[in-house]
C-alpha cells in the first residue's frame, strides 16, 4: 500500500500569494514609470512622483519583494517534496514570512 504524504503548504501559499501581490504592485509602478518616461506630463509636477524617486521602489519591489517571496515559497515547496517529509519547525517557517 502507498502511504499518503501530507505536506505543510500553508507557508508556501502565503509566500506565493505575497509574491503575486508584490509582483502586481512592482510591475504597476514600473508601467507608470515607463509611461512617465514616454509622456512626462504624467509627473503632474508632484516631487515624489518623479522618476528618480520611484525607480528604487520599483527595482527593490520587483527584485526583493516579488523575487524573494517567490524564491522562499519555492524553497519551502521543494524541500518538503525532495525530503518526503513535512517541515520540522513550521512556526519558524511562519516567522520567516511574518518576521
Amino acid at each position: 500500500m502507498n502511504a499518503i504524504e501530507t505536506y505543510d503548504d500553508r507557508v508556501v501559499r502565503l509566500f506565493l500569494l505575497a509574491s503575486a501581490v508584490w509582483g502586481i504592485i512592482g510591475m504597476l509602478v514600473g508601467m507608470y514609470l515607463a509611461a512617465e518616461l514616454a509622456w512626462p506630463v504624467f509627473n503632474l509636477n508632484v516631487p515624489f512622483l518623479a522618476f528618480s524617486k520611484l525607480r528604487p521602489d520599483h527595482t527593490f519591489g520587483v527584485i526583493f519583494a516579488f523575487g524573494g517571496s517567490a524564491l522562499m515559497g519555492t524553497c519551502y515547496y521543494v524541500v518538503q517534496r525532495t525530503g518526503h517529509t513535512r517541515l520540522a519547525l513550521p512556526r519558524l517557517a511562519d516567522f520567516t514570512f511574518w518576521g
